[in-house]
C-alpha cells in the first residue's frame, strides 16, 4: 500500500520544517526550520517520531488532508480546531494536544489558528534533504516539497510503520509570559542614551508587516546619536536579532532572515525566547527586557530540562477507550 497525504485544500503559508540548515549561513543561506522548535518537538513526541523530524507548520488557516495510508496516529499542537472526516462520513473533532488515530480515506480539515500550530505524523514525512535538512525557505525554493509553501494537490509521501501509536499529555506545553527577554548589542553604542531607557521601558505593538523572516514594529521611535549611525557597514545577524533603521522602528529578525544587514542591532532576543516569536500576531503588544549572557545560558538550559520533562510525562494514548467527539477546544500556550 503506498502511504501519502494530500493537500485538498493549502490554507495561508503552511510548510515543511525541521530543525533548520545549519553550517551554510557563510554562503548566504538562513538556518529555516521550526519558528517554534519547542511545540514542533512536542508534535513529534506524540507521535512517537524524532523530535527533530519534519512537521507541518501552520501560521493562519491550516491545509486540509487527504490520507492514504495504513492506519497511524497524528498529533497537533497548538491553539487550532481540527475536523476529522472518515471514509465512512463520521465527522469528529479531536483535540490537539493528543494524538489520534487516521485510516485510509479519512479527511483531516483544519481551522485559522491563534498563534503557529504543527502537524506531526507517526513515521514521518519521505522527504529528500537539501542540504542536510528539509526545512522549506520559500524564498529561495529550497526544501520542503517543491521549495514552496504547500499548495493544493501537492501529495507529500509518508514513511511506513508497523504499529499504530500515539500518546497524549494531560497539559499543553506553554512558553514564559511577560517580556521578551533580549542581551544589548552589539550596537547599543550608536543610539542615544535615552532610546536604550525606552527601548526596555516602553511596549511595542506588532505591526501588520510580519513574516517568517521577521516582524516589524510599532512604537515610539527610537533615536540613533547620529543619521550616519543608522546605516552601518554590514555584518552577520542572526535570528531574534533587532535591528533598528533610520526610522526608529524595530525590526525583530525571524527564522528566514537574511545572514548579514547594515542596520545597527540594539539588542538580540535570548535563545530560550525565539520560539515565542511564532506566535505573535499583528495587535499584539511586547515589551523588552535586558539580561546577562550568563543568564541566558541557564534560562536555556532550564527550558530544554522542561521540555524533557513534558515529554516523558507523555501517556500512551488507548486506541480501544479513545473517542474523538470531544467538545475540541483552543490549546494553552
Amino acid at each position: 500500500m503506498k502511504n501519502f497525504v494530500k493537500i485538498t485544500k493549502s490554507g495561508v503559508g503552511n510548510s515543511i520544517q525541521d530543525s533548520g540548515r545549519f553550517g551554510y549561513r557563510q554562503y548566504g543561506v538562513p538556518i529555516s526550520g521550526m519558528a517554534d522548535s519547542y511545540f514542533a518537538s512536542c508534535a513529534n513526541a506524540l507521535v512517537g517520531n524524532e523530535l527533530n523530524q519534519p512537521v507541518i507548520e501552520i501560521p493562519l488557516a491550516g491545509p486540509n488532508l487527504f490520507f492514504e495510508c495504513s492506519t497511524r496516529s497524528v498529533a497537533l499542537v497548538g491553539k487550532i480546531r481540527i475536523k476529522q472526516i472518515s471514509k465512512n462520513g463520521n465527522v469528529t473533532s479531536p483535540q490537539p494536544w493528543k494524538a489520534f488515530r487516521v485510516e485510509a480515506g479519512d479527511i483531516v480539515e483544519l481551522s485559522g489558528t491563534n498563534g503557529t500550530a504543527y502537524l506531526s505524523i507517526q513515521g514521518g514525512l519521505e522527504l529528500q534533504a537539501i542540504m542536510n535538512s528539509c526545512s522549506t525557505y520559500e524564498r529561495a525554493k529550497l526544501g520542503g516539497l517543491n521549495g514552496t509553501w504547500l499548495n493544493i494537490n501537492d501529495t507529500i509521501p509518508l514513511r511506513p510503520i508497523t504499529t499504530p501509536q500515539g500518546l497524549c499529555a494531560d497539559l499543553p506545553f506553554a512558553h514564559e509570559t511577560g517580556p521578551l527577554r533580549v542581551i544589548p548589542g552589539p550596537q547599543e553604542f550608536l543610539f542615544k542614551q535615552d532610546s536604550l531607557y525606552k527601548f526596555v521601558t516602553n511596549p511595542y505593538t506588532v505591526s501588520k508587516q510580519w513574516d517568517r523572516m521577521g516582524i516589524r514594529l510599532d512604537g515610539e521611535p527610537l533615536e540613533h546619536l547620529s543619521p550616519s549611525s543608522a546605516d552601518i557597514a554590514s555584518d552577520g545577524i542572526v535570528p531574534g536579532t533587532i535591528q533598528v533603521p533610520a526610522s526608529g522602528a524595530p525590526i525583530i529578525l525571524g527564522i528566514d532572515s537574511q545572514t548579514i544587514g547594515g542596520y545597527p542591532k540594539i539588542a538580540t532576543i535570548i535563545s530560550a525566547d525565539i520560539s515565542r516569536l511564532a506566535h505573535l500576531r499583528t495587535g499584539d503588544q511586547i515589551e523588552f527586557k535586558n539580561f546577562k549572557i550568563d543568564d541566558a545560558i541557564v534560562i536555556l538550559k532550564q527550558k530544554k530540562l522542561k521540555l524533557h520533562r513534558w515529554i516523558e510525562g507523555l501517556k500512551i494514548q488507548n486506541w480501544d477507550n479513545y473517542s474523538s467527539h470531544e467538545n475540541n477546544t483552543y490549546g494553552s500556550t
